[in-house]
């Protein structure tokens, strides 16, 4: 039974998933902007677009890797240049030796994890190697003991199965899963 609170549950994180998509958004745009008007990051571009055997974090959040090009749409310590992960990367064909990116796909579109695919694809060398890391989907469905054990001891403990991959999923800001099939 859906209850009044649940009810609210759902209206008031909608609103607030809404607020956020917005806040995002405006944030990319101006990224976008400051990368095509200031200085210091059309020289960067620049500099990404001539080099050769990268090794590229992408999507590195506060995560910064050394020797590595680390690469995420929000500034911190860690990023090397900031750029609206949705959009193609300024490096050559078959530049990047080394692609690694860790639970930040799953927060794009299946439209556009395609379309940042096919970005590693064409950048990757031949025999480069990437390593992309996205939430199972199949821990969640395919076995209950599994699933059952992801959530001892975490913040899901004692919800549904459906509860808990709702939460992990749609609270986490998540628009796409996959699976080893996929």
């Amino acid at each position: 039974m859906i209850t009044r609170s649940t009810i609210k549950r759902i209206f008031y994180s909608s609103q607030f998933r809404l607020f956020q998509d917005i806040r995002c958004e405006l944030h990319l745009q101006y990224e976008r902007f400051l990368n095509c008007i200031s200085p210091t990051r059309i020289k960067k571009r620049s500099t990404l677009r001539q080099s050769q055997s990268v090794k590229l974090h992408w999507g590195c959040g506060p995560h910064h890797f050394e020797g590595w090009v680390n690469v995420d749409g929000w500034d911190s310590s860690a990023v090397d240049y900031i750029h609206d992960l949705r959009r193609t990367l300024p490096f050559q064909n078959e530049s990047v030796e080394l692609i690694f990116t860790e639970h930040v796909l799953e927060h794009f579109t299946e439209q556009d994890g395609q379309a940042i695919l096919q970005d590693f694809y064409r950048m990757l060398k031949c025999g480069g190697t990437a390593r992309i890391i996205v939430p199972d989907f199949s821990k969640f469905v395919h076995n209950d003991k599994d699933a059952g054990e992801v959530f001892v001891g975490s913040s899901w403990e004692g919800m549904s199965h459906a509860q808990a991959t709702n939460d992990l999923f749609y609270n986490h800001f998540h628009r796409a899963i996959y699976d080893g099939e996929m």
